[in-house]
């Protein structure tokens, strides 16, 4: 389905109609507690006559570094200030200043994920959609009809809640929501059931570290390389093709044209097929879709990313 068809569309699939007061025959836009953030890039709008309906289109976004998933909100509360409200002498009452949403998710995942929240730091440098316990998907809109992420201000992680013998770690991450009519008045709501897919099982990207297991020598047409999760710097990263490496030599890319397993080291890949190598040569290796020409790839619906790591050949 478009996110034209999507936006607002209750469970039981009604059209959304013009607003009124009686909701007992239709569709309540119903939003359970947070299960995940999705930070959109600023820059981003959703067209809305792209089909939301699919995976797919959500994995581009993360796969050209415009959409960060944070997945595993464990409790998620509002503590905004609340409406300022002024009251004259013969009791009248007038707002003179609405409160703005701020919100406090916590996640129990561990210290690596606290630099996660750590890269999302400051003010204005993303939007938030937040995906709720039952798979729904809320966000807001613009005049035109694009869907876009909440206008969040101030993003800062909490500090860390440490474990006790009684109480385990618990990373935060506090945000501000700019402005509140995008909440109140302009919401839109995508009921997970119109979906093909389920948001709350959408992953983030995986970080790979890299490493050169030998270092490149003289002549080489071929280098061996690791590839590991850097959370763990361990767990293999199995399903890499030559395709998805960019290997840089000096100013020129030199990538591999075939790659092969190595046996019994499921993390190693055999890149070959690369220009020979002389000694002194800087190079340069990071996991690359070259195809998309992006710096995320995409394999069997598994993201990866990696930084780039750097070598000098020697004799």
């Amino acid at each position: 389905m478009t996110g034209t068809e999507l936006i607002n569309r209750g469970s039981c699939g009604g059209d959304s109609g013009s607003l009124g007061s009686n909701l007992s025959g239709g569709c309540l836009h119903i939003f359970k507690a947070a299960a995940s953030i999705w930070a959109i890039s600023p820059s981003t709008d959703l067209d809305p006559s792209e089909d939301w309906s699919v995976l797919s289109y959500w994995q581009t976004l993360q796969a050209q570094g415009k959409l960060v998933v944070l997945k595993g909100v464990t409790s998620f509360e509002e503590n905004g200030s609340d409406d300022a409200i002024e009251t004259e002498e013969d009791d009248t009452q007038e707002v003179t200043n609405e409160g703005k949403y701020t919100f406090l998710a916590t996640f129990k995942k561990g210290l690596f994920n606290n630099r996660v929240l750590h890269s999302l730091k400051g003010f204005g440098g993303w939007k938030f959609i937040i995906v709720d316990k039952a798979g729904s998907i809320l966000m807001t809109q613009n005049s035109t009809g694009f869907g876009r992420g909440f206008n969040v201000g101030m993003i800062q992680p909490a500090k860390l809640t440490f474990p006790t013998t009684t109480t385990s770690l618990k990373e935060g991450l506090r945000f501000q929501l700019l402005d509140r009519f995008e909440l109140d008045e302009n919401y839109v709501l995508i009921d997970k059931n119109n979906l093909s897919f389920d948001p709350r099982v959408v992953d983030g990207v995986t970080e790979v570290k890299l490493s050169f297991v030998n270092a490149p020598s003289n002549t080489d047409t071929s280098v061996r390389v690791s590839a590991v999760r850097s959370q763990d710097n361990k767990t293999a990263i199995e399903d890499l093709e030559f395709g998805d490496f960019l290997f840089v030599n000096g100013i020129s890319t030199t990538n591999p044209s075939a790659d092969a397993a190595v046996a019994g080291e499921p993390s190693q890949y055999d890149l070959t097929g690369i220009t020979a190598l002389a000694t002194s040569d800087s190079v340069t290796l990071r996991i690359y879709d070259n195809a998309n020409n992006r710096a995320i790839v995409n394999k069997n619906g598994n993201l990866y990313k990696s930084a780039t790591i750097a070598a000098t050949v020697v004799a």
